[in-house]
């Protein structure tokens, strides 16, 4: 039987990455990473315990509106704006690093 597939859903593992570590985990400009630590942690944690044949890792998009992340999106969309002014602290936060994280990628 072949190795298996190893899909992520990138912005969920980030997700839970950015809330589950400190946000004092910083690169050298004072950026916090703990989301991409954690979320590149988990991974490397899956690539080792699964031994998969290829990792593929999704991101979704930022556009006006910004990635969807779980719970932050049913907030947002009661809340009825478009802004991450509008977003609680936490998802806001999220927001700016991984619009940083997908604009460094790309």
């Amino acid at each position: 039987m072949a190795n298996p597939l190893l899909v992520i859903d990138g912005p969920a593992v980030l997700y839970r990455a950015f809330f589950a570590l400190p946000d004092s985990i910083t690169d050298d400009d004072g950026h916090p990473v703990n989301a991409l630590l954690g979320s590149v942690n988990q991974t490397l944690l899956c690539v080792e315990r699964y031994d998969p044949r290829a990792v593929r890792t999704h991101l979704r998009s930022v556009g006006s509106v910004g990635p969807k992340f779980g719970p932050s999106d049913r907030w947002h969309a009661r809340a009825g704006g478009t802004t991450s002014a509008r977003l609680p602290t936490g998802a806001a936060k999220l927001r700016r690093a991984s619009a940083r994280l997908i604009g460094k990628a790309g």
